[in-house]
């Protein structure tokens, strides 16, 4: 019998207590942009391209999504927002994306460095997810944050269909900083589909944290069904 994987989820507010740690007044530079970060963090592009010569999803597409140029502000309070708060935004993304479409999805994230403009670097697996549904959940996250253009795809966000995954995840590994992901699943699947993982690896951090999760998943059922038995 299959059970529920409990995978965790950050809200904005858990997102921003994290990621505040190291951030000075009046720094509004996320840390995990900072290139050092980098060197101990991002998983191994040969990792990650091994996984996904086996992965199940019907698609992949290298999606960039660009913040440069563009001023963010509370709504509310009128402040200027940082990186800190805008990381976060862009992790809910998925979230929504993959409760309109009814789809799952897996994104492998990078986020730029400093000097660069933040921007966002995706390989998104997915089995159908369409482009007005990307841009339906970005502009979600972030239309009352800035003002956006009416198409999208003019300058904010880009995406190619593509299976050249090896040019893509060296790209995004050479000169940003990955940030960690799992599998998204809609909020109407009570499962996750984990068959479209293939074989994960434990050397990718965020498939790492994903098999811990079901195998605790599994131990948990084991144990309330000996209690079952042995009642």
């Amino acid at each position: 019998m299959k059970q529920k994987n409990q995978h965790t989820r950050f809200s904005q507010t858990q997102w921003e207590h994290l990621t505040n740690l190291n951030i000075g007044a009046g720094n509004l530079t996320h840390w995990a942009r900072d290139s050092v970060y980098r060197l101990f963090w991002n998983d191994k592009p040969e990792h990650l391209y091994e996984w996904s010569l086996q992965q199940k999803f019907k698609h992949c597409d290298w999606v960039t999504y660009s913040l440069a140029g563009r001023k963010f502000y509370d709504p509310i309070e009128k402040t200027k927002l940082g990186d800190n708060y805008l990381i976060g935004r862009f992790i809910q993304v998925y979230s929504k994306m993959v409760n309109w479409s009814n789809e799952p999805i897996y994104p492998i994230v990078w986020v730029s460095s400093p000097p660069k403009s933040l921007h966002f670097h995706a390989l998104e697996f997915h089995n159908g997810i369409k482009p007005a549904t990307r841009a339906k959940a970005f502009r979600n996250r972030f239309g009352t944050l800035t003002q956006l253009p009416k198409d999208l795809y003019k300058s904010v966000i880009k995406s190619t269909r593509t299976t050249n995954w090896m040019n893509c995840l060296t790209y995004g590994d050479r000169g940003h900083n990955q940030l960690i992901t799992s599998l998204h699943k809609p909020r109407k699947q009570s499962e996750y589909p984990m068959e479209l993982m293939g074989t994960m690896n434990s050397s990718i951090k965020g498939q790492k944290r994903m098999i811990e999760a079901h195998r605790q998943a599994d131990i948990d059922f084991e144990q309330q069904l000996l209690a079952i038995l042995n009642g």
